[in-house]
C-alpha cells in the first residue's frame, strides 16, 4: 500500500486529474524526477517526457513555464551530467520547444508571461554547463531565439532611443544609416536614418512618451543570460565555429538592451569581441555579428567609449576596415565595411580617443576612402567597384565624411587633413562650375546630402587654416554657391558657415571677394528675419577690426548704401525673440560698420539713426540695452552724435535723453539680465585718455581722426598714480570681479560724461538725487574696490605692512567722507522737494480761500477771514457732504436694480443658496481690482495735490443710463470720441467663428491677446517691462510712492516666467459675451469695482444662465478699469492676478471658453469684463436677444419703450 500511495500513475500525469489549471503535467513529471521511489525510473521519465512533447508541438502553455518546464530542464541537466546520455535527444527537443512562443490558456496568463520567460531563460542558461556539445549548442540557440521573440513582441531600448532622436531629441549635425542604404538627409530622401550621437541609455523622462511596452522585456534584463554567454565567449579557443557563432548571436540579441550592454562591458565582453575581430577573417559571419554587437554596446553604454579608447582597440578597427576595403567586393562585405566606419564614428564621439585615430593611421585611411578619388590618389583601398552611385557606396562616402568631421576637432587630425588637400576636394562639391567626374556622377539628392557634410567640414578646417582656404579659392566658391543654391536649407547652412568664417583669419579673403555686396543683396530680397540676422552678422564681423581690410569693408558698406538699408531695422519691435536677436546684430553692425567711419556716420545722422537707437533703448530688454549703450559710448565721441542725442525726445512723454538715461540707471539690476547674450569684444581703445574704457565699451576701432571729447571725467576704475599699491595674493581676482565689462551703470555714467553732468534743470527732484549718485559713481566704484581689498586681506588673514595699512585707512576715511557728502547732497534735494510740496499745498489752500472769499463777497459783500486751518475744516465738510450724497444715490440705485432683477430669469434656488453660504470654489473666485495699484494701473479720480483725499466723488464726465445706452448703439452724444469708440459694440467680423465675429474690434483685440498669453506667456514680458516703466513714471508724476507699483509688476513678471504654455482659447460663445457686457454695463453705471459689490447674490454662472448653460467647471470674472488698449488691458489683468495670487486662473487648462464685454465707467471712464469658463451651450439666438433687450430696458429704467439691440 505504501508503494501504491507514493507512486504516480501515467494517466494522472497526462490528464492532470485533481489539479487546477495548466502546468499540472510538467509538475507531475517534476515530482516523478524528485520522488525517491521513481527517481531512477529513467525509461519511464523519458517516456512521459516524450508524450508531453508530442502533446504540445506548437509551444507550451504559459503556466507550464512558471515552474514545471524550468524544473524539468534542470532535472534533465542533472541526468545528463550524471552520464545518462539517453536524455540528450528528448532534452534537445524540450529546449527547442521552449524557444517557441508560449500559448495563453486563460486571459490571466498574460500577467505571468514575464515570469514564465524569465524562468525559461535562466533554466536554459544553466543548460550551457552541460558537458555535451550539441546540448549546449541547442541551449544557446534557444536563448537567442527567445530574446529575439521578446524583441519582436516588445520594443527594445535601441529602438526607443532612435525613435526619441528622430522625434526631436538630441541630434548631431548629420545622421548615419544603420543597415542597408543611407537614404539621404531626413524626410527629403525618404531613407531610414539613425543618429549616432546620444547620451547613453534612455532616460525615463525622455523616452516615456515612446515607451509603450509591457513588462516582458524586463525578463531579459533580469536573467543571467548575458553572464553565461560572456563566460562561454571567454572560452572561445575551445569552442567550435557553430558554437562561437551562436554565442555571438545571443550577445547581439541581448545588446539591444541598455542593461545588458552594461553587463557586457563590465564583464569583459568587449575585450572578447575585439579579440574575435582581430583573430578571425572579416568574411566570417561571426565577425559580422560581433561588429554589430560592438555597435549596439557603444551606442547604448557611453562608458564603453572610454573603455575602447586605446591604441589597441583603434588598431583593431583599422585592421578590420583595411581588410574589408582591400578584399571585400560582395554586397554583404560592403555593408560590413560601412558598419565598421559607423563603429569608428561612435568611438570618435569621445574626444579623448581622437589622438589614437591619428597615431594608428586610421585618419589617413578614412581620408583616402572619403576624398582620395577627388584629389587623384592611387591606393590599394580604392577599388573601381567602390566608385559607383549605389546606396552602399554613397553610404561609405557619407560615413567617411562624418567621421572626418568629428576627427577634425583634434589639432593633429585637422592639420593632416588640411595638408592633404582635403579642402580642395570638398570645394569641388560646392563649385557650381565643377566638371570633375567624381563629383558630377552623384544624383541630385545624394549630392545635396554630401554638400551638407562638406560645408561642416570646410567650416571646421578653415577656422585655423586661412592659407589653405585661400589656396582653394574658398571665399569666391562659397559666395557663388550661396547666390545660386536653390535649396533653402542648404543655402542657410552655407550662410551659417560664413558667419563662423567671417570672424576668423579669413576676413581678408571674403572682403576681396565682395562678400559685403553679396550680403546686402541677400538682405534686400530675403524675407526670413533669421537669414537677415546672419547676413548682418557677416557684415559686422567683416568690418570688426582696425586693419586695412576692415577699413575697406566699411567703405564698401557705405558705398553700397548699406547704411540706408540698415537704419529701418532699428525700428523693430523687440517683443519676440527673433526680433530681439536681429536687433542685437543690427546694433553690433552699427558698432562695427558705422561708428568710426566719417562718411557712414554722417549718413547715419542724416537718417536720424541716433534717435532710432534711443527709441530702441527705451523699449528693449536689458541685454540689448547693454549693447546699445556700449555702441552709444563709442559714438558719443563725435560732437555731432551728442548734438543729435540732445535733440531727441520721447515720442509720447516728450522727455529728453537725460530722463531716459536716469530711468535706465534706476532700473539697472532690477530687470531680467541676460549677460551671456552680450557680445563682449575684448580691449577697447577709445581715445579718451582719462577714461578706462575697458569696462565701458568694447570697440576695436580707434578713430585717429577725432579730437578728444570735451569732457574728461576721472578714470572710473583704476586708482590714481598716488593710490597705486602692490596688491596681495588673491586681490587680482577680486579686482576682476569689480571691473565688470557688462556694467550698465558705468556705461550710463560715460554717456553723461559726454552730455554733461550739470545744468539739467528739467529733471525732477527724485531724478536730481539720482544724478548726484551718477556724479559719484566713479569714486563709489573705487571705494568698492578698496572694500574688496580689505575683505580679501581679512579673509586671507594677512596683516598689511605699515604703508599699506595707512593707504587702506586713508581710503576708508575718504570713502566715509564721500558717502556723507552724497547723503548731504541727496538730503538737500529732498528738502527742496518738501519745500516745493509745501509751497504747492499753500498755494492750493490760498486759492480755495480766495474762491470762498469771492463767493461770500458776492453774497454778503464782506471778507470771510478764513485761515488755512479753517479752510481745511471747510474742505473736510465739503468732502463729507459729497460722500454722503453719493452713498445715498448709490443705495437708491442698488435698490432699484434689485427690484428690476426680479423680472429677469432667476438661477436655481439651491445654487444661489450655496453661493450665498460661501461654497464657491477658490479657483473661480473673481480677481478684484486692487486699490493699492490705482495710481499706476488706472487713472485716479481728481484729487488734491497732496494725494491724500479725493476732492469730490463726482467725476467731470457725467453719463446716465440713456447716454450709456447711446454709446452701445453708436449714436451721437456729448461723450468724448475715445470713450465712444472704446464702448462701441458693433460686431467687427474679425474672427472665424460666429462668436468671434460677434465681438467688437476692442473686444476681439482683448480675446486675441489672452489667446496669445496662454500660448506664449514669455512674449508678454517685454510689454510688461515697458508698461512698468510707464506706470512708475505716472506714479512719480502724481507724487506717490512707486514701490508698490514696481513690486506688483516684478511679481507679475516672476509669476509669468513660471507659467507653461497652455492650449489657446478659441471658443467664444455669444451668451458668455452678452453676460460679460451686462456686467460691464452694470459696473459702469453704478461706479462699482466687482460683481460682489452688487450684493445681488448672483455668481458668474448665474448671470450666464440667462443666455445658456455652463457645462464644465465653475466660471470666473476678471475686471480691468481705466485702460482702453487691448494689450494694456491684458497686462493689467496679469498684474492684478499676480497681486491676488490667482495667476493660475488665466492659465487654467480647464478654461476653454471666453466672453468679453467693454463699456464706460463712472470713475475710470473705461471698464472691461472677461468671463472664463470650461464650456458653454448657448440658448437659441432669438431668445438670447430677447433677454438681452429686456436687461437693457431695465438698466435704462424704461421698460415700456421698445429698444432694439444692434446684432
Amino acid at each position: 500500500m505504501g508503494t501504491t500511495d507514493k507512486s504516480i500513475s501515467s494517466s494522472s500525469l497526462m490528464t492532470g486529474t485533481g489539479n487546477e489549471g495548466q502546468g499540472t503535467e510538467f509538475d507531475g513529471l517534476v515530482n516523478l524526477f524528485k520522488d525517491e521511489l521513481t527517481a531512477c525510473q529513467y525509461d519511464r521519465q523519458i517516456s512521459i517526457l516524450m508524450k508531453l512533447l508530442k502533446r504540445f508541438p506548437n509551444g507550451f502553455y504559459v503556466r507550464s513555464g512558471l515552474n514545471g518546464i524550468p524544473e524539468t530542464i534542470r532535472a534533465c541537466i542533472q541526468r545528463i551530467n550524471e552520464g545518462r546520455m539517453e536524455f540528450v535527444g528528448p532534452f534537445q527537443q524540450l529546449l527547442e520547444l521552449a524557444g517557441q512562443p508560449f500559448v495563453y490558456y486563460k486571459a490571466q496568463d498574460s500577467l505571468h508571461h514575464k515570469q514564465c520567460t524569465l524562468n525559461i531563460l535562466n533554466a536554459t542558461a544553466e543548460a550551457m554547463s552541460v558537458h555535451h556539445e550539441k546540448v549546449r549548442l541547442r541551449a544557446v540557440t534557444t536563448l537567442y531565439e527567445t530574446v529575439a521573440r521578446v524583441r519582436a513582441k516588445d520594443q527594445d531600448d535601441l529602438t526607443l532611443l532612435r525613435k526619441h532622436n528622430e522625434a526631436g531629441g538630441s541630434k548631431p549635425a548629420e545622421t548615419l544609416g544603420m543597415q542597408g542604404s543611407l537614404g539621404g538627409s531626413g524626410a527629403k530622401s525618404g531613407g531610414s536614418s539613425w543618429h549616432y550621437g546620444h547620451q547613453g541609455s534612455i532616460r525615463p523622462d525622455e523616452s516615456l512618451k515612446y515607451d509603450k511596452r509591457s513588462t516582458l522585456h524586463e525578463a531579459v534584463r533580469e536573467s543571467t543570460v548575458v553572464t553565461r554567454l560572456v563566460n562561454e565567449l571567454k572560452q572561445s579557443s575551445s569552442q567550435s565555429h557553430d558554437m562561437l557563432t551562436a554565442i555571438v548571436k545571443g550577445l547581439r540579441e541581448c545588446s539591444y538592451y541598455a542593461h545588458c550592454c552594461r553587463l557586457i562591458t563590465n564583464q569583459g565582453g568587449l575585450d572578447q569581441l575585439f579579440s574575435l575581430l582581430e583573430e578571425c577573417d572579416f568574411r566570417d559571419y561571426a565577425v559580422f555579428i560581433a561588429l554589430e554587437t560592438v555597435w549596439n554596446v557603444l551606442e547604448l553604454n557611453p562608458t564603453a567609449k572610454e573603455l575602447v579608447g586605446s591604441f589597441h582597440y583603434v588598431s583593431v578597427l583599422h585592421q578590420v576596415l583595411r581588410s574589408a576595403l582591400i578584399n571585400g567586393y560582395k554586397l554583404k562585405e560592403k555593408e560590413f565595411r560601412n558598419d565598421c566606419i559607423a563603429v569608428c564614428t561612435l568611438v570618435a564621439e569621445d574626444p579623448d580617443n581622437h589622438p589614437y585615430f591619428f597615431k594608428t593611421g586610421l585618419t589617413e585611411l578614412v581620408f583616402i576612402v572619403g576624398a582620395g578619388t577627388e584629389i587623384g590618389l592611387e591606393h590599394e583601398a580604392l577599388k573601381p567597384f567602390m566608385q559607383t552611385i549605389a546606396d552602399e557606396d554613397f553610404e561609405l562616402k557619407k560615413l567617411a565624411w562624418n567621421l572626418l568631421y568629428i576627427l577634425s576637432f583634434h589639432s593633429d587630425n585637422a592639420f593632416f587633413l588640411r595638408e592633404s588637400d582635403m579642402l580642395k576636394a570638398l570645394f569641388q562639391y560646392l563649385d557650381v562650375d565643377c566638371s570633375t567626374p567624381e563629383v558630377v556622377r552623384w544624383p541630385t539628392l545624394q549630392l545635396l546630402d554630401l554638400q551638407y557634410v562638406a560645408i561642416n567640414i570646410i567650416t571646421q578646417l578653415s577656422l585655423n587654416g586661412a592659407r589653405h582656404f585661400a589656396e582653394a579659392n574658398g571665399a569666391n566658391i562659397m559666395l557663388t554657391f550661396l547666390r545660386e543654391c536653390m535649396d533653402l536649407n542648404l543655402r542657410n547652412t552655407t550662410l551659417r558657415s560664413l558667419v563662423h568664417l567671417a570672424n576668423s583669419e579669413n576676413q581678408a579673403a571674403f572682403v576681396e571677394a565682395n562678400a559685403i555686396e553679396c550680403m546686402l543683396q541677400l538682405i534686400t530680397v530675403e524675407i526670413d528675419l533669421n537669414v537677415k540676422r546672419d547676413c548682418f552678422q557677416v557684415i559686422s564681423d567683416l568690418c570688426a577690426g582696425t586693419g586695412p581690410d576692415q577699413e575697406l569693408a566699411r567703405q564698401q558698406f557705405g558705398e553700397l548704401r548699406g547704411v540706408e538699408l540698415l537704419v529701418p531695422y532699428l525700428d523693430l519691435d523687440p517683443n519676440n525673440q527673433t526680433s530681439q536677436n536681429l536687433l542685437y546684430v543690427i546694433v553690433d553692425c552699427v558698432w562695427n560698420a558705422i561708428v568710426g567711419m566719417p562718411t557712414n556716420e554722417q549718413r547715419f545722422l542724416e537718417l536720424k539713426g541716433v534717435h532710432k537707437m534711443l527709441d530702441a533703448l527705451e523699449k528693449s530688454p536689458n541685454w540689448i540695452q547693454l549693447c546699445l549703450l556700449t555702441c552709444l559710448v563709442d559714438a558719443f565721441q563725435s560732437p555731432k552724435v551728442v548734438a543729435q542725442a540732445r535733440a531727441w525726445s520721447h515720442k509720447i512723454a516728450h522727455t529728453p535723453v537725460e530722463k531716459l538715461l536716469i530711468s535706465l540707471w534706476k532700473d539697472a539690476g532690477s530687470g531680467p539680465q541676460e549677460p551671456e547674450k552680450a557680445k563682449v569684444i575684448a580691449d577697447s581703445q577709445a581715445q579718451d585718455e582719462d577714461i578706462d574704457t575697458t569696462s565701458i565699451s568694447f570697440s576695436l576701432k580707434p578713430p585717429p581722426y577725432r579730437k578728444p571729447a570735451p569732457v574728461t571725467p576721472v578714470s572710473p576704475l583704476l586708482p590714481k598714480e598716488d593710490d597705486e599699491a602692490d596688491p596681495p595674493t588673491g586681490v587680482v581676482d577680486l579686482l576682476a570681479r569689480v571691473v565688470n565689462c557688462t556694467d550698465l551703470k558705468t556705461k550710463i555714467y560715460c554717456l553723461f560724461s559726454h552730455i554733461g553732468l550739470d545744468g539739467h534743470d528739467i529733471l525732477t527732484f527724485e531724478e536730481q538725487k539720482l544724478l548726484s549718485e551718477i556724479r559719484q559713481h566713479v569714486d563709489m566704484r573705487k571705494d568698492r574696490m578698496w572694500e574688496y581689498v580689505e575683505v580679501s586681506l581679512r579673509d586671507e588673514r594677512c596683516r598689511p605692512t605699515s604703508p599699506d595699512r595707512e593707504k587702506l585707512e586713508g581710503a576708508a576715511e575718504a570713502r566715509t567722507q564721500r558717502r556723507d557728502k552724497l547723503k548731504h547732497e541727496q538730503d538737500t534735494w529732498r528738502e527742496k522737494e518738501y519745500a516745493w510740496l509745501d509751497k504747492t499745498e499753500r498755494t492750493f489752500y490760498s486759492t480755495l480761500i480766495k474762491k470762498s472769499d469771492d463767493e461770500e463777497a458776492l453774497k454778503k459783500r464782506k471778507h470771510t477771514g478764513l485761515t488755512i486751518t479753517q479752510a481745511k475744516i471747510r474742505k473736510s465738510e465739503m468732502l463729507k457732504a459729497s460722500f454722503q450724497s453719493a452713498q445715498s444715490k448709490q443705495k437708491e440705485a442698488v435698490w432699484k436694480q434689485t427690484q428690476a432683477y426680479k423680472d429677469l430669469p432667476q438661477p436655481d434656488p439651491q445654487t444661489l443658496d450655496a453661493e450665498r453660504m460661501g461654497r464657491r470654489s477658490p479657483a473661480s473666485a473673481p480677481i478684484r481690482h486692487s486699490p493699492s495699484l490705482d495710481s499706476a494701473l488706472s487713472p485716479s479720480p481728481p484729487s488734491a495735490p497732496s494725494g491724500d483725499q479725493y476732492l469730490t466723488v463726482t467725476p467731470p464726465l457725467e453719463l446716465d443710463a440713456l447716454d450709456q445706452f447711446a454709446i452701445l448703439e453708436g449714436a451721437d452724444s456729448d461723450i468724448p470720441p475715445s470713450v465712444r469708440a472704446f464702448a462701441d459694440r458693433t460686431p467687427a467680423q474679425l474672427g472665424g467663428t460666429e462668436g468671434q465675429q460677434f465681438l467688437s474690434e476692442v473686444e476681439y483685440g482683448i480675446f486675441n491677446g489672452l489667446k496669445t498669453l496662454r500660448k506664449e506667456p514669455e512674449s508678454f514680458i517685454p510689454t510688461l517691462t515697458v508698461l512698468k516703466r510707464k506706470a512708475v513714471s505716472e506714479a512719480e508724476a502724481d507724487g506717490k510712492d512707486p514701490t508698490a507699483v514696481r513690486e506688483a509688476f516684478d511679481r507679475a513678471i516672476k509669476e509669468l516666467n513660471k507659467m507653461t504654455s497652455q492650449k489657446a482659447i478659441k471658443i467664444v460663445p455669444i451668451g458668455m459675451t452678452l453676460a460679460a457686457r451686462d456686467l460691464a454695463l452694470t459696473l459702469g453705471l453704478k461706479g462699482l469695482l466687482s460683481a460682489e459689490d452688487l450684493n445681488s447674490g448672483l455668481s458668474a454662472a448665474s448671470r450666464m444662465g440667462r443666455y445658456g448653460t455652463c457645462e464644465r467647471g465653475e466660471p470666473c470674472d476678471l475686471y480691468c478699469f481705466g485702460r482702453r488698449s487691448p494689450d494694456d488691458i491684458v497686462c493689467q489683468l496679469m498684474v492684478q492676478a499676480a497681486e491676488a495670487g490667482q495667476m493660475h486662473q488665466l492659465f487654467n487648462p480647464d478654461y476653454r471658453a471666453l466672453g468679453v464685454g467693454v463699456g464706460w465707467h463712472r470713475l475710470y471712464q473705461y471698464v472691461c469684463v472677461v468671463t472664463l469658463g470650461g464650456s458653454f451651450r448657448d440658448k437659441p439666438r432669438p431668445l438670447q436677444q430677447t433677454v438681452h433687450e429686456r436687461f437693457i430696458q431695465v438698466m435704462i429704467g424704461n421698460k415700456d419703450k421698445d429698444v432694439v439691440i444692434a446684432a
